[in-house]
């Protein structure tokens, strides 16, 4: 790596005025020795503007060598950074196990150990704290679309101010997001830690059938199981025999498939019974990568916003922290996948016109008018001087009553459909990549709310009359399109989903090649 000159004479006095300042509590001659060492520990560390500013507001004193020896502080910082598992993330990606081996240690450090133990265990807190403040992985890796300003901190007072307060604890709380649905998972995380500390998690065998009168032994593995995710409380008693599936175990086994986005029908049939076995270690996993995905959420998450889970195939619009308006959503199939990105709704379109993208035009509509001459007249299309083709509004129209003005690089839609049927189905996607919503009406109701003319009564008035009409909002709204397959809700019940686009495996790979 090349080194400008600015940057290597700032290095040789940054590691020369730290190295004096433990010379104070280290033997005068082994100071070039350990300036010699400082610097071999590798420039891109001592680069950091970060790790520079924390020592700078020190005066460039050491915070964890004492006497040669790790001080309280550096106990402290170690056992901070040994939790770091309660927000899913890896100790050892931040070089725990060696720090935690030195700290073992009882002897004194040599001063060139000293001096990397103290620079190695800052540059470890800086990365836990920047790992917890946006995340480990930047989300633009993953998704190019996301745009959202990720929440920001000065680490190195924060760090600074912890040391200085002895209360190395307090950082993490400081920095980690605090929001409910962040803290909810958290918790859910540590529920499923215990439950994989039990032992194998026992199986459901695919050779019997459980629905409602059934009697076999292994309706009391799946008992375990439904007893175990808290799906059937461990006080409730089976109202016959143990291995009856009786009305009780029914009822379990719904909120279980309500959980998990499977047919609430009270039969195990395969879907649910593979649910079922997934291991706890499993669910872990899939916990930890949410968590990271709500450390990519920017400060105004605590406002007023608009998120739609595309594995989730909800949306829901967020107020302080509580959910006032939630609905279903329909999104784009796996080979037309709605991307994660943010943007803003700036406002709405009633009774919309419907330019069709090139790409249903050429694969959907052109097939069409080659087999039927009348299909463009039928459904009130026409093609404009620019080759595009335009379909006025109507009850047939794909965009429904309304469409939501949101800005974005994919040209993704958020807008009502006339095809309901789809929202009675438990797969959501279904789409070409836009956002189908289950009552568009109640969001624009609600976007309007500070529209004083706009009534729930003109806004259908306005539709009914089948002009387009644009209406532009006076306070636009955040908009976030995530991509959560783990989350808790409000009454404290951990719901997943599965990998619909294959997010979960890339996410992660890459934590753990960083």
């Amino acid at each position: 790596m090349r080194t400008t000159s600015r940057n290597a004479r700032g290095t040789a006095r940054w590691s020369a005025t730290l190295v004096l300042a433990a010379a104070c509590v280290l033997a005068p001659a082994a100071v070039g020795q350990s300036l010699n060492d400082l610097l071999a520990i590798g420039r891109e560390a001592f680069e950091d503007s970060t790790l520079s500013s924390f020592y700078e507001r020190r005066g460039y004193a050491p915070a964890w060598i004492a006497a040669g020896r790790p001080t309280a502080a550096a106990d402290s910082a170690i056992a901070v950074m040994g939790a770091a598992v309660e927000h899913g993330l890896d100790p050892a990606a931040f070089g725990y196990s060696p720090l935690a081996d030195r700290l073992a240690a009882v002897d004194a450090l040599a001063p060139a150990d000293a001096a990397r133990f103290e620079v190695a265990l800052t540059e470890a807190m800086l990365r836990y704290a920047r790992a917890l403040l946006r995340g480990k992985v930047d989300p633009r890796m993953i998704h190019p679309g996301w745009r959202a300003l990720p929440r920001s901190r000065d680490l190195a007072a924060e760090l600074a101010l912890a040391v200085e307060q002895r209360s190395i604890r307090s950082l993490v709380p400081r920095i980690a997001p605090r929001t409910p649905g962040y803290l909810r998972l958290q918790e859910a995380l540590v529920r499923l830690r215990r439950l994989n500390d039990r032992g194998p998690w026992p199986v459901l065998p695919a050779t019997v059938a459980f629905e409602f009168g059934a009697m076999d032994p292994s309706v009391a593995v799946l008992r375990d199981q439904l007893t175990a995710f808290g799906d059937l409380p461990e006080a409730t008693l089976a109202r016959g025999p143990e291995a009856l599936f009786d009305s009780t175990l029914r009822h379990a086994v719904i909120q279980f498939q309500r959980r998990h986005g499977l047919v609430p029908d009270g039969v195990v049939g395969r879907a649910t019974r593979a649910a079922l076995n997934v291991p706890p270690t499993a669910r872990m996993h899939q916990v930890e990568l949410n968590l990271e995905r709500l450390r990519w959420m920017p400060a105004l998450w605590t406002g007023r916003f608009v998120v739609v889970n595309i594995a989730g195939c909800r949306l829901a619009v967020v107020e302080d922290g509580q959910v006032v308006l939630e609905m279903q959503a329909i999104v784009g199939a796996t080979d037309t996948r709605t991307p994660v990105f943010n943007a803003t709704i700036t406002g709405l379109v009633l009774a919309p016109t419907w330019y069709v993208p090139a790409s249903i035009a050429e694969n959907e509509i052109l097939p069409a008018t080659r087999a039927d001459s009348t299909y463009l007249d039928r459904h009130q299309m026409s093609v404009l001087p620019s080759g595009v083709i335009r379909q006025e509004p109507g009850p047939s129209n794909p965009l429904g009553r309304i469409k939501f003005s949101v800005a974005n690089p994919y040209d993704i839609g958020l807008h009502d459909t006339p095809d309901r049927r789809r929202f009675a189905s438990v797969s959501c996607t279904f789409s070409h990549g836009c956002v189908r919503l289950g009552d568009p009406l109640a969001l624009a109701e609600y976007v309007l709310g500070d529209e004083n003319l706009w009534s729930r009564e003109r806004i259908e008035t306005t539709i009914a009359r089948w002009i387009e009409t644009p209406v532009t909002i006076v306070d636009p709204i955040p908009i976030f399109v995530i991509y959560l397959t783990a989350w808790v809700d409000d009454a404290g019940l951990l719901h997943l989903r599965e990998d619909r686009y294959g997010h979960d495996a890339t996410l992660g790979r890459l934590l753990d090649r960083l």
